[in-house]
């Protein structure tokens, strides 16, 4: 069912809508629910805002981060020229909700080459629990001044972060996660126990 998926989420982010909502019940192959509705989050204060609430299941299906960015360039919330360093931030943000936060995976195991055929087995084996692949991500955004604001909320156990993830970019490694993210945006904060990511980016 992903390109049932990922074409009614298209057709829905090149429309109108402003919020795009995965049903609550059923199984989430039966798509994307849309409408123009104003999440909670987003608030009255911003010039322009767009809200995606998915399950687990299809925002690992369908190309999330690149439909979320779609709209935000027809939209007016991040030029073209500025998209593709917005979209990278996003795509790690989004990973990093998915995998370690609804999906609960560490990225220690990730990251060890002697456990990640273990890492890609749990991967799958919890894509297949239905506690787990009905958690919910949010994305939010909202824009004005020239600056854009997104946020990327789950539904996992949260984080305490106990290391500088700007730090990372001094070593000369490649850098993950976080570090990608701090590398592009004007600011980084991480709210509700770790389980919310705010960024934001000139536009």
């Amino acid at each position: 069912m992903q390109t049932v998926d990922d074409e009614r989420l298209a057709e829905a982010v090149h429309g109108s809508h402003t919020a795009f909502l995965e049903p609550v019940s059923g199984d989430p192959a039966d798509g994307v629910a849309v409408g123009p509705l104003f999440a909670p989050t987003l608030g009255m204060r911003a010039g322009g805002a767009l809200y995606f609430w998915l399950t687990t299941a299809t925002a690992f299906q369908v190309p999330t981060t690149a439909r979320f960015c779609d709209g935000l360039v027809e939209r007016g919330g991040v030029s073209r020229e500025r998209r593709v360093d917005v979209e990278l931030a996003l795509q790690e943000a989004v990973a990093n909700a998915l995998v370690h936060g609804n999906l609960g995976l560490s990225s220690d195991m990730r990251d060890d080459f002697r456990q990640y055929e273990r890492f890609c087995h749990l991967l799958e084996e919890r894509l297949r629990d239905p506690d787990a692949r009905h958690r919910r991500i949010e994305i939010a955004a909202t824009w004005s001044g020239g600056v854009l604001e997104v946020s990327v909320t789950d539904q996992g156990q949260g984080y305490v972060q106990t290391d500088d993830p700007r730090k990372e970019a001094e070593t000369g490694l490649p850098l993950h996660g976080l570090g990608i993210i701090h590398t592009i945006a004007l600011s980084v904060e991480s709210g509700d126990g770790g389980r919310r990511l705010t960024m934001r980016f000139a536009s």
